[in-house]
């Protein structure tokens, strides 16, 4: 399992959240986003990406500078 990278602003652990998605739920599509975070109260950017995938939050995460792992590396590793 991946161990993620700390908050590049202010060091801390990131976090998971859930929240409902917009959208028409009569159709069987998902009701939630995952958001991963930073959410420590004394991070002054607190850096979150939120998307229906919890794979490309992992990406989104990762990436800094310009590099980081693919989403075909997250779903190796089995962070669906």
């Amino acid at each position: 399992m991946r161990i993620l990278k700390p908050c590049p602003f202010c060091g801390g652990s990131p976090a998971w959240q859930l929240t409902k998605k917009k959208g028409c739920q009569l159709h069987g599509e998902p009701n939630q986003n995952h958001i991963l975070g930073c959410f420590k109260p004394s991070c002054r950017m607190r850096p979150t990406f939120t998307h229906c995938s919890k794979s490309w939050c992992i990406v989104e995460w990762e990436t800094r500078n310009g590099e980081g792992p693919t989403i075909q590396e997250i779903h190796r590793e089995g962070m669906q």
